[in-house]
């Protein structure tokens, strides 16, 4: 379960949600078109590194989260 919840049940406050590590796998995509593969890379790992401090609201969003890792 991707959800963690604190003593008090509620979730912790992060400032990365689903759509901030989409928005960067696209633009790791996009750079990669442009012929700019430091850019992409540099979007990629940025992406994978926003996974560790993820929380999805229901199993569609955890579902979502792991199809955008191959």
């Amino acid at each position: 379960n991707l959800i963690l919840r604190n003593s008090s049940g509620k979730r912790p406050y992060v400032s990365v949600n689903l759509q901030h590590i989409k928005d960067l796998h696209k633009s790791g995509f996009d750079f990669t078109t442009d012929g700019k593969f430091t850019d992409a890379l540099n979007s990629f790992v940025s992406c994978l590194h926003s996974f560790s401090v993820l929380v999805v609201n229901n199993r569609e969003e955890e579902q979502e989260a792991l199809n955008l890792v191959p």
